[in-house]
C-alpha cells in the first residue's frame, strides 16, 4: 500500500534513545509520513499525546526512567483512541504476554526495515479505520435499538444473549451487563397465564429451526422483581454468508394496558348491553306500573271504598311509585345522568318511607320518628334521598344487637360558612354498641364493614357518602355519650316550595268534554287509561296500533280533538302515526306518552316536534294536566 494513496499521518515517536528515535523520524518522513513529535520517556508521551492527538504512536515497550511503554500505552488508552505499535528488540512471550495488558495494534521487532515499519503502519491505520467505523455503527445501531418501543434481545447459536436494548433491561428486570452471557431462557422464558407453565419461547424456537416465527401471543413474562406482563413477541434467524444459523434475534412487547383495555372494553359493551336489555325490561314494566299505580289511584280516590280498603290502595299505589322510581333510576344510570332533583319535603318522605321500613325490619326493631314540623325542605333526587335514609336505618339497625329501638328525627341547624348556612339534619340512633374511632375512620370505605362475615350489612356506606357529597352535604358516624351509635347527614335547605302530592282525581274546573283518540297496543294499559280519560268527561275512541288508529279516525263521524299515542308501537310508531294523521287533520292537538324514555327516537320526536310527552307511569292529575295543557294552547 502507497503511504501517498492517502493523507499523510502524524507519528509520534517514543524511544529512550535519542539516536533510535531520531533514525526512526527520518526514515518516517522518507516514507511519507509526519512526525508528531519525539518522546524519550513515558511520561512524555503520555503528555505529548494528549496534546499533539497523533494518528499513530510507534513506542518502545521497554523505556528507561519512569513508567514504561506499556504503561504509557495503557494511560494513553484510557483518554485518547490513538493506536499503538510496539517497538521491541526482544518479543519474548513474557514481554508480549504483559504487552497484550494495554492492548497494543501491532508488534514491530528489530531489526526492521523501512517494509516493515510501512506495513505495520498502514495495517494498524486501516484497522484503526475499521474498528471507528463499528464503532460508528453500533452506536448508530444501539440508538435506534433503544429508540423504538420494543424489547430485543439477540443471542448466538447457542441462545447465549449478546445484547439487549433498554426496553427489553426495563420489561425483563435484568441489565445488559448482568444478562449479556447468560442463557435467555434464564433471562426470558414466558408463562401461560392461565396455568403458569412455560411457553414455547421464539428465539430458541427459531435457533431449532431456523425459520422465522409471526408476531403472536407470548403469554405471561415474569419479571426479575416478580412484575408480570402481558407479552406478544416474534423472532427471526442470523444467517452468516453461507446461510447457517449464527443467532437470533428476539422481539417482544409490553401489551397488558392494551389487554386491560380490551377487557375493560368488552365489560363495557357488556355494560352497554345490559343497560339496552334493562330500557327495554323498563318500558314493558313501565307499563305494568302504569296500571297498578292507576288502577290503585281510581280505589284511592272511589267514595265506594272503605278506610281498610283506601289504605291497602294507597300501600299499592306507593309501592308502585317506589318501583316505577327504580326503573327511571336504573334507566338513569345507564345513560350516566344525574337525576334531575326536585324541591322535596324532608318529613314527607321519611313518613312514606315508615310502612316499607317496618316491612324490611320486622316487629324486632322499635322504629320511632321525632321530626321537627318546622324543618325546611331540600333539593335532590327522591329516590336518591329515599336511599340515603333507608341506609342510615339499615346501618343503624347492624348495630343493634339483636332486637332494640331506632330513633330518626329532623331538625335545623344553623352552621357559619362565612354566611350562615342553614341544613336540615337526618339523626338515625340505635341504642346499640359505641363505634370505635379507628371505625369512624373508615367507615365510608366502599368495602369497610365491621360485621362478621355472616352477619348484617356491614357499614358500607361509600354510596350514601357520594349522594351527599353530590348535594353539598355533610354525612358522620359518631356516639352521643352514652354508649348510641348515631349517623347524622346534613342536607342544605332551599327556600323553593314544595309541589303539593296529590292523588285526588282534578278539580271540576280541568274536567273536560273533548274527544281523545287513545292509541296503545297494551290493553291493561289502554283500558286503565280510557277508564281515566273518562272519568274526568272525555270521550274516548280507542286503537291497538297505529293502522287501526288511521281507520278509527276515518271513520270517525265527530271531530277528533286529541290524539293520545305511545311512541313504541309494532307495525308504525307514534310519531308515524302522529304525521300521517295531522296531515289529514291539521288541527288535531298531539300527546304522546312511553314507558321508555331512554330511546333516542323518543327525544329527536320530541325536539323536532315540540310535542308535548307523558312518561309512564303516570298519576290521572298528571295525565289531565298534559291534556289541558295540550288542548287549552291557543
Amino acid at each position: 500500500m502507497s503511504a501517498e494513496a492517502e493523507p499523510a499521518i502524524s507519528i509520534l515517536v517514543v524511544e529512550d534513545n535519542t539516536t533510535h528515535a531520531t533514525g526512526i523520524a527520518e526514515r518516517l518522513k522518507a516514507l511519507g509520513y509526519s512526525i508528531a513529535g519525539l518522546a524519550t520517556s513515558g511520561d512524555d508521551a503520555v503528555r505529548m499525546a494528549l496534546k499533539t492527538e497523533p494518528g499513530i504512536i510507534l513506542m518502545n515497550i521497554h523505556l528507561e526512567g519512569g513508567i514504561d511503554g506499556m504503561e504509557a500505552a495503557e494511560l494513553i488508552r484510557r483518554d485518547a483512541d490513538i493506536p499503538v505499535v510496539y517497538l521491541t528488540a526482544d518479543p519474548d512471550d513474557a514481554a508480549l504476554e504483559c504487552a497484550e495488558i494495554s492492548a497494543p495494534f501491532s508488534y514491530v521487532s528489530r531489526p526492521y526495515t523501512d517494509h516493515d515499519l510501512q506495513t505495520a503502519i498502514e495495517i494498524v491505520r486501516h484497522r484503526h479505520s475499521c474498528e471507528a467505523r463499528m464503532r460508528e455503527h453500533q452506536a448508530w445501531l444501539t440508538t435506534t435499538l433503544n429508540s423504538i418501543g420494543d424489547g430485543v434481545i439477540a443471542t448466538d447459536d447457542q441462545g447465549i444473549i449478546r445484547s439487549m436494548n433498554l426496553v427489553a433491561e426495563e420489561l425483563t428486570g435484568w441489565n445488559q451487563k448482568d444478562a449479556v452471557g447468560c442463557a435467555l431462557r434464564e433471562v426470558f422464558q414466558p408463562v401461560s397465564a392461565e396455568a403458569r407453565q412455560p411457553v414455547t419461547n421464539p428465539a430458541l424456537l427459531t435457533l431449532r429451526t431456523g425459520e422465522s416465527t409471526p408476531l403472536s401471543d407470548g403469554g405471561l413474562l415474569i419479571c426479575d422483581d416478580g412484575t408480570e406482563r402481558f407479552i406478544e413477541n416474534h423472532a427471526s434467524s442470523v444467517r452468516d454468508a453461507k446461510g447457517r444459523v449464527t443467532g437470533s434475534v428476539l422481539i417482544f412487547r409490553d401489551v397488558t394496558q392494551r389487554r386491560q383495555m380490551e377487557e375493560d372494553l368488552r365489560e363495557a359493551q357488556k355494560l352497554e348491553a345490559t343497560g339496552r336489555l334493562a330500557g327495554v325490561i323498563a318500558h314493558d314494566f313501565n307499563n305494568l306500573m302504569t296500571v297498578i299505580i292507576g288502577f290503585s289511584d281510581f280505589l284511592l280516590n272511589s267514595a265506594e271504598s272503605s278506610p281498610g280498603q283506601k289504605d291497602v290502595a294507597k300501600q299499592i299505589h306507593d309501592a308502585g311509585n317506589r318501583a316505577a322510581a327504580l326503573a327511571h333510576q336504573i334507566v338513569t344510570f345507564r345513560r350516566k345522568q344525574t337525576p334531575p332533583p326536585e324541591v322535596l319535603r324532608l318529613n314527607d318522605v321519611i313518613r312514606d318511607l315508615e310502612p316499607l321500613v317496618r316491612h324490611l325490619f320486622g316487629s324486632s326493631v322499635d322504629l320511632c320518628s321525632h321530626l321537627d314540623p318546622k324543618v325546611g325542605s331540600v333539593k335532590a333526587d327522591r329516590s336518591q334521598l329515599e336511599q340515603l335514609v333507608i341506609s342510615l336505618i339499615a346501618n343503624a339497625r347492624d348495630a343493634l344487637p339483636s332486637a332494640g329501638q331506632l330513633v330518626v328525627s329532623t331538625t335545623t341547624e344553623v352552621v357559619p360558612d362565612g354566611a350562615e348556612q342553614r341544613y336540615v339534619r337526618i339523626t338515625v340512633t340505635a341504642g346499640g354498641p359505641s363505634v370505635a374511632p379507628d371505625v369512624g375512620q373508615h367507615v365510608f370505605g366502599p368495602f369497610f364493614s365491621s360485621d362478621k362475615q355472616t352477619e348484617g350489612t356491614g357499614l358500607g356506606l361509600a354510596a350514601v357518602y357520594g349522594i351527599v357529597q353530590q348535594y353539598h352535604g355533610r354525612i358522620s358516624i359518631e356516639n352521643d355519650g352514652s354508649s348510641n351509635a348515631v349517623g347524622c347527614v346534613d342536607l342544605p335547605v332551599t327556600d323553593a316550595t314544595a309541589a303539593p302530592v296529590s292523588l285526588l282525581e282534578p278539580a271540576s274546573s280541568d274536567r273536560g268534554g273533548e274527544t281523545v283518540l287513545l292509541v296503545e297496543d297494551e290493553h291493561p294499559v289502554r283500558r286503565m287509561t280510557k277508564m281515566a280519560l273518562e272519568r274526568c268527561g272525555y270521550k274516548v275512541l280507542e286503537a291497538v296500533n297505529g293502522e287501526h288508529a288511521l281507520e278509527v279516525a276515518t271513520n270517525a263521524k265527530t271531530r277528533i280533538d286529541l290524539l293520545l299515542t305511545d311512541l313504541i308501537m309494532p307495525l308504525m310508531s307514534g310519531r308515524e302515526l302522529a304525521e300521517k294523521l295531522t296531515e289529514r287533520r291539521p288541527d288535531i292537538g298531539v300527546l304522546f306518552m312511553s314507558g321508555y324514555s331512554d330511546d333516542e327516537q323518543i327525544h329527536q320526536t320530541i325536539e323536532t316536534t315540540r310535542t308535548a310527552f307523558l312518561q309512564k307511569p303516570f298519576l290521572i292529575a298528571d295525565l289531565q294536566q298534559q291534556i289541558r295543557s295540550v288542548l287549552d294552547q291557543p
